[in-house]
Formats: structure tokens, sequence, C-alpha cells
């Protein structure tokens, strides 16, 4: 089943990387899973947290803070769908 997770803000943390919040949209979006984004770029999770708790996974329809790898800040915009396998 493909996961979407829609893109609400993005920002860099010092010493974690590119953070992106947003809600999982559909599916369930585990840590480590592998995406793209909408401009078909590799991205992969390496963090998640749900209201402000680390977390192995977020389900439909939850908010989260994803940390993900293989994309800077300008390769993911508010707005975007980033999509999941």
């Amino acid at each position: 089943m493909e996961t979407k997770f829609l893109v609400s803000t993005r920002f860099v943390v010092n010493g974690l990387g590119l953070v992106l919040s947003g809600e999982v949209k559909s599916g369930l979006l585990m840590e480590g899973a592998f995406g793209r984004t909408s401009k078909g770029k590799k991205c992969a999770v390496i963090k998640i947290d749900v209201d402000g708790v680390r977390t192995m996974q977020a389900n439909a329809k939850q908010k989260a803070n994803i940390v993900v790898k293989y994309v800077e800040q300008n390769d993911i915009m508010p707005g975007d769908i980033i999509y999941f396998e």
C-alpha cells in the first residue's frame, strides 16, 4: 500500500537534518521507509515524531514531524506530497 505524506512546513535542524512537518494522508509511514517527492527526488525517513514523542511509525490522519535524508530543503515545498512504498 502506498503511503502519502502531505508537507506543511520544512526546516533544517543543525546536527539532525531536514525536518518535514505534515500529515500522513494515507497508509502507514515507517521509520526507514523510502519515498519520492513530487519532483521525483528519492528520500528516506530516519526519524518520526508524533505529538512530540519519537515513534517508529505514523498512521493515516496523524500529524507528524519526520526527519529525511537524501533531499535538501529546496527539493520539497509546503503543499508537496511525498509518496512512500
